[in-house]
Protein backbone atom coordinates (compact mmCIF):
# COMPACT_ATOMS: atom_id res chain seq x y z
CA UNK A 1 0.00 0.00 0.00
CA UNK A 2 1.48 3.14 -1.03
CA UNK A 3 2.15 5.57 1.77
CA UNK A 4 0.01 9.05 1.83
CA UNK A 5 1.13 12.31 0.93
CA UNK A 6 2.50 14.59 3.59
CA UNK A 7 1.00 17.37 5.21
CA UNK A 8 2.61 20.82 4.46
CA UNK A 9 1.23 23.81 5.98
CA UNK A 10 3.17 27.17 5.09
CA UNK A 11 5.11 28.24 7.77
CA UNK A 12 5.40 24.87 9.52
CA UNK A 13 9.01 23.12 9.72
CA UNK A 14 9.12 19.77 8.51
CA UNK A 15 11.67 16.92 9.72
CA UNK A 16 13.49 15.80 7.12
CA UNK A 17 15.44 12.28 7.52
CA UNK A 18 18.22 11.36 4.35
CA UNK A 19 19.05 7.46 4.93
CA UNK A 20 20.12 4.48 2.70
CA UNK A 21 18.64 1.32 2.21
CA UNK A 22 18.15 -0.66 5.64
CA UNK A 23 19.81 2.30 7.27
CA UNK A 24 23.32 2.23 5.44
CA UNK A 25 25.51 4.94 5.19
CA UNK A 26 24.81 6.96 2.24
CA UNK A 27 27.90 9.01 1.36
CA UNK A 28 31.69 7.36 1.64
CA UNK A 29 33.71 10.49 0.69
CA UNK A 30 33.39 13.18 2.64
CA UNK A 31 33.62 15.36 -0.16
CA UNK A 32 30.30 13.93 -1.58
CA UNK A 33 28.68 14.77 1.88
CA UNK A 34 29.71 18.57 1.49
CA UNK A 35 28.74 18.86 -2.03
CA UNK A 36 24.86 16.97 -0.72
CA UNK A 37 24.75 19.34 1.97
CA UNK A 38 25.55 22.56 -0.46
CA UNK A 39 22.82 21.50 -3.01
CA UNK A 40 20.44 21.04 0.13
CA UNK A 41 20.86 24.58 1.30
CA UNK A 42 20.68 26.19 -2.28
CA UNK A 43 17.55 24.07 -2.92
CA UNK A 44 15.65 24.57 0.35
CA UNK A 45 12.99 26.78 0.50
CA UNK A 46 13.40 27.69 3.82
CA UNK A 47 16.78 27.95 5.79
CA UNK A 48 18.39 25.11 7.42
CA UNK A 49 18.42 25.32 11.19
CA UNK A 50 20.14 22.45 12.24
CA UNK A 51 22.09 19.60 10.73
CA UNK A 52 23.24 16.03 12.03
CA UNK A 53 25.85 13.67 10.68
Amino acid sequence: MPRHSRLVLPAVPLHVIQRGYDRQQCFFVDDDFVVFRQWLHEEAVIALNSWRR
